[in-house]
C-alpha cells in the first residue's frame, strides 16, 4: 500500500481585499490517479481539452463539465477518499490587522496552518504538495 498523499492548493491571491482564502484538496496518490482519469474522461466526452472555472460563464458545455467535476469530487469526499479544506481569514480581524503586516509572510503562515491540519486529519506523513502556480508563496 502506497503511503504517499497529494495536496493541491489554490489561494485567492488578493491581499488587497478584506477577505483572503486558501483551499487544499487532498487525497492518496492512487485516488489522485483514478480521479484524474475520470475527470479526463469527462473532458473527452464533452470534447474539451481543459476546464478553467474562470471561463465557465456563458459556455454551456463547460458548465456541464464543471457540474460533473463537482459531482465526482463530492462523491469522492463522501466516500472518504478525498478532502476539501478551506481556510478563510479577515484582514480586519485583530490577528491579521497588524501595522506593517507582511502579506506574503502571513499567507505562508496560513499555508503552514492548513497543511498541518490536513496532514493531521489524514494522519499521514508522506506528502507531495502541488501549490497553485500563481501563488504569491515561493
Amino acid at each position: 500500500m502506497n503511503l504517499t498523499f497529494h495536496a493541491y492548493s489554490d489561494d485567492s491571491g488578493s491581499s488587497d481585499k478584506r477577505f483572503q482564502c486558501l483551499g487544499v484538496i487532498s487525497l492518496s496518490e492512487e485516488t489522485a490517479v483514478l480521479l484524474r482519469k475520470e475527470l479526463r474522461q469527462i473532458l473527452e466526452e464533452k470534447h474539451l481539452e481543459e476546464l478553467k472555472f474562470e471561463e465557465l460563464r456563458g459556455h454551456s458545455t463547460k458548465m456541464r463539465a464543471a457540474s460533473c467535476f463537482i459531482k465526482q469530487s463530492i462523491n469522492y469526499c463522501v466516500k472518504g477518499l478525498m478532502r476539501i479544506d478551506v481556510l478563510l481569514w479577515d484582514h480586519q480581524d485583530e490577528r491579521h490587522s497588524v501595522r506593517g503586516r507582511d502579506d506574503t509572510e502571513n499567507l505562508e503562515r496560513m499555508y503552514y496552518k492548513i497543511l498541518v491540519y490536513v496532514a493531521r486529519r489524514w494522519n499521514k506523513i508522506g506528502w507531495w504538495f502541488f501549490p497553485d502556480e500563481q501563488s504569491g508563496v515561493d
